[in-house]
């Protein structure tokens, strides 16, 4: 990891935070957790790869094996999933109280 400011920050893991900069209070369990995390703040991954795309992005819940969308940053976001797709099992917005499950709830 190459962390500047940040802290707080709990990784295990290959590869996993090692991006990290600038971010704080981060917790990343397993292989390739938050691998593009800079400047992030309080955001949950376990499982590999889950949340690896997320850069700036702050108070994410990643779960399960390449939980997280494929691209860009999210903010104060659920994602329950066993592969990296933009309609997870489980997806849930914070900021909006919203939680939907597999598109029917």
């Amino acid at each position: 990891m190459d962390i500047t400011t940040g802290d707080g920050n709990t990784v295990v893991g290959y590869e996993s935070g090692k991006t990290i900069n600038t971010g704080s209070y981060n917790t990343a369990i397993g292989a390739n957790n938050m691998l593009s995390l800079n400047s992030g703040n309080n955001n949950t991954s376990i499982g590999y790869n889950a949340g690896s795309t997320n850069q700036t992005g702050s108070g994410n819940i990643f779960v399960g094996y390449e939980a997280g969308p494929s691209s860009g940053n999210v903010s104060n976001k659920l994602y329950v999933a066993n592969s990296k797709d933009d309609t997870p099992l489980i997806y849930g917005d914070f900021s909006n109280n919203t939680l939907t499950i597999n598109d029917n709830l």
